[in-house]
């Protein structure tokens, strides 16, 4: 498309702009950053800016408006903006070099009211999302986010009369980001995530890479890949159905409670990436049945009863402080390594044999200590294993 709108300076929108025709806007850079600025401050709509086809490139929105209430409890408090940036209605929204600061919504692929039509295209490239709830959601065929970085540390969802912030639920919301990019299933094929950095502080939830919902009928199953990311959030990755890849991707999740991976359907595959989590690698039903090769995970904390702390299947795999769960049927590890890098080795597994028979580890080492604790008769192949100091 032809870039037909040029961009200088601010604007102020007030309103909520709704159009059809195709738009490129653009900005020349100011030493490499947004080289115009978007208000968008509606004052009787939550949206501000709606197309069917358009792309922003050098651009920067803003929101200087705050959400302000009271919760159950008496307490005044403050969050993100109730705005939504930019929404795409059909065809294709690409976002080139843009930055996105304080919105409910940043960008959303928007489903047409009383119609299946859903966007194309949504395509984000070095782009910036500070402080915004939810930085990319809704109905998109296919969601491509490249060299991005998304950033949280929920400093606009505090409390207004000096209580600590990041602490209580108020009226459903935290104090900090929900999703990083949540799209529906209706209609999607893939989600990509390439080259990004997350990092969500101060939280209770956020991060995570989702898809979720009902997906249209006779559709395929959609394709979730996060490819060399890092990331430092709760919630990660997070999805009703859908074939997982992650490669070259580091996770760091912060909360003591959280999953690194949701699955209740599809597959999921991990390849050279690194886990560091406190609780639970995953929660995946039987049909899933995660495979990672190549990868390491490390627990952070000395809680023995964790969740769900194994893959299904293990190949040359380092588990650093490894302990806990093992909930399939037929889990595996090959040529893996246990260690440690604390003062005190975990070496306890916890074979649920309710859910797990059949577990297999060959030709893997263990650092000195008790290798398999409880039910340790639910091992059904152990062979080619050495222990070292």
């Amino acid at each position: 498309p032809t870039k037909d709108v040029l961009l200088t300076g601010t604007y102020l929108i007030t309103g909520y702009i709704k159009t059809s025709a195709e738009k490129y806007f653009y900005a020349e850079p100011s030493k490499g950053k947004a080289g115009a600025t978007i208000i968008c401050n509606p004052k009787n709509d939550v949206n501000t800016l709606s197309f069917y086809n358009v792309t922003f490139e050098n651009v920067q929105f803003y929101s200087t408006l705050l959400r302000r209430g009271t919760s159950p409890h008496g307490e005044k408090y403050q969050r993100t903006s109730n705005t939504i940036f930019v929404e795409v209605w059909y065809g294709n929204g690409r976002f080139e070099n843009c930055e996105f600061i304080n919105a409910l919504v940043a960008i959303r692929g928007r489903k047409s009211t009383g119609s299946t039509a859903i966007p194309q295209n949504i395509n984000v490239n070095n782009c910036l999302f500070t402080e915004c709830k939810i930085p990319i959601q809704g109905y998109c065929k296919k969601t491509e986010v490249r060299n991005s970085t998304f950033i949280n540390d929920g400093e606009l969802y505090r409390k207004l009369d000096g209580a600590p912030k990041n602490t209580s639920l108020y009226n459903g919301d935290v104090y900090s980001g929900d999703h990083c990019i949540y799209m529906e299933a209706y209609g999607c094929d893939s989600l990509t995530v390439t080259n990004c950095y997350v990092s969500t502080l101060n939280s209770e939830s956020g991060g995570s890479f989702q898809i979720y919902g009902t997906p249209a009928a006779n559709a395929r199953t959609p394709s979730l890949s996060v490819k060399d990311c890092n990331i430092s959030s709760n919630g990660i990755v997070s999805v009703k159905k859908a074939d997982i890849v992650v490669e070259n991707t580091r996770f760091d999740a912060q909360k003591a409670d959280s999953y690194i991976m949701w699955a209740e359907n599809g597959s999921a595959r991990f390849v050279n990436s690194e886990f560091n989590h406190a609780y639970a690698f995953s929660y995946a039903s039987t049909t899933v049945k995660p495979y990672a090769a190549d990868c390491t995970f490390r627990l952070k904390t000395e809680l023995l009863q964790t969740r769900s702390n194994f893959p299904y299947i293990s190949e040359n795999c380092t588990y650093v402080n490894w302990g806990g769960n093992v909930r399939v049927d037929g889990t595996s590890f090959t040529n893996c390594i246990f260690t440690s890098d604390t003062g005190t080795v975990l070496n306890r597994l916890y074979i649920n044999t309710r859910t797990s028979k059949n577990i297999s580890i060959v030709d893997s080492k263990f650092r000195k200590g008790p290798s398999i604790v409880n039910n340790a008769s639910a091992v059904s192949k152990y062979s080619g294993c050495s222990t070292f100091d």
